[in-house]
């Protein structure tokens, strides 16, 4: 019998969190130079484990995060619309304080 394992990531740094910015699946914004060097580094913790699928938001920040992983991998990333963030409603796009 053959063992499932479940990876579960979070995108890196979006602009929206790098401006303390509420976004969730309204505001499509990309990664920051952080968020890629922080998904380089998710993406290296797994260059050595074999993924059969990868599975990511539609959301460029969480697929552009999944591309880098695949970066190791070399397969499809599927996406769905099941796994977008929340919907902040009237709070989209407004700032919080840090």
């Amino acid at each position: 019998m053959r063992m499932l394992n479940i990876y579960i990531l979070r995108h890196g740094e979006s602009l929206a969190n790098s401006q303390n910015m509420f976004a969730g699946r309204r505001i499509d914004t990309p990664l920051s130079q952080t968020g890629m060097l922080q998904a380089d580094r998710q993406a290296q913790c797994f260059q050595h484990i074999h993924l059969d699928k990868i599975y990511s938001s539609p959301l460029l920040r969480a697929y552009q995060t999944a591309e880098r992983v695949n970066a190791y991998q070399h397969l499809d990333v599927i996406t769905s619309d099941l796994l977008q963030e929340v919907d902040f409603g009237v709070f989209s796009g407004r700032y919080y304080e840090h």
